[in-house]
C-alpha cells in the first residue's frame, strides 16, 4: 500500500487528485458494506431484548431475520441491473441512504408490522450494498490486491469476509487417488 501511495504522489496533480478520490470512495463503499455485515450479526444477537420490547413470540421473532435474508436474497441478483441502469456510485449513494433510513425505521417500530417492512427494505438494500463492492475491486483490475487489503482492512478478518484469501483452506501438492476401477486412465494423481 505504501507502494501505491508512493506511485500517487509522484504523479502529476489531477492523477494524484483521481487516486485520493477513488481511495475515499472505495473506503466509504468498504464502511457501508460493513454496516450491511454488521446489521445482520448486532440484530441476530439482539432478538431477546427486540422480542420483550415489541413482546413477540418464537413464530413472530424468527420473522425478523428470515425477511431481511430473504430480501438480501433478492436485491444481489438486482444489483448489476440496477448498476447499468444508475451507475455503481449513484447506485451505492441510493442504496446507502436507503439502507440507513430503513435503519432509523427499524429502530423507531412499535409493532411487528413496522418493523418487518423496515427490516425488508434494510434486506434489501443492504444486499445491494455488499455485491457493489465487490463489483468495484473487479471494475479497476489494475488495483485489485490494493483493494482487497483496504476492504479486509476495515471489514476485518470475519469469518464472512473470506473473498480472496484462501489461508484457511488445507494445502495440497496433488489430487486425491480415486481407487475406482472406471476413472482408471481417466484421473492420475
Amino acid at each position: 500500500m505504501a507502494r501505491l501511495l508512493a506511485f500517487a504522489m509522484t504523479q502529476p496533480e489531477s492523477v494524484a487528485r483521481d487516486s485520493r478520490r477513488l481511495w475515499l470512495g472505495y473506503g466509504a463503499m468498504c464502511v457501508g458494506m460493513c454496516m450491511a455485515i454488521l446489521d445482520i450479526q448486532v440484530v441476530a444477537s439482539s432478538l431477546t431484548n427486540i422480542a420483550a420490547a415489541l413482546d413477540l413470540s418464537d413464530s413472530q421473532l424468527g420473522w425478523i431475520q428470515t425477511s431481511y435474508l430473504m430480501a438480501e436474497v433478492i436485491a444481489i441478483p438486482l444489483t448489476a441491473l440496477l448498476t447499468r441502469a444508475f451507475s455503481l456510485r449513484w447506485m451505492f449513494a441510493a442504496a446507502t441512504l436507503a439502507f440507513t433510513l430503513a435503519s432509523i425505521g427499524c429502530a423507531l417500530s412499535a409493532s411487528i408490522g413496522m418493523l418487518m417492512a423496515f427490516r425488508v427494505a434494510q434486506g434489501f438494500f443492504g444486499g445491494m450494498l455488499i455485491p457493489a463492492v465487490f463489483t468495484a475491486v473487479f471494475i479497476m483490475p489494475h488495483l485489485y490486491r490494493a483493494l482487497l487489503a483496504l476492504r479486509k482492512a476495515l471489514i476485518g478478518a470475519s469469518p464472512i469476509d473470506t473473498a480472496g484469501d484462501a489461508s484457511h483452506l488445507p494445502q495440497t501438492r496433488t489430487a486425491p487417488k480415486v481407487e475406482d476401477p472406471a476413472f482408471d486412465g481417466i484421473l492420475s494423481s
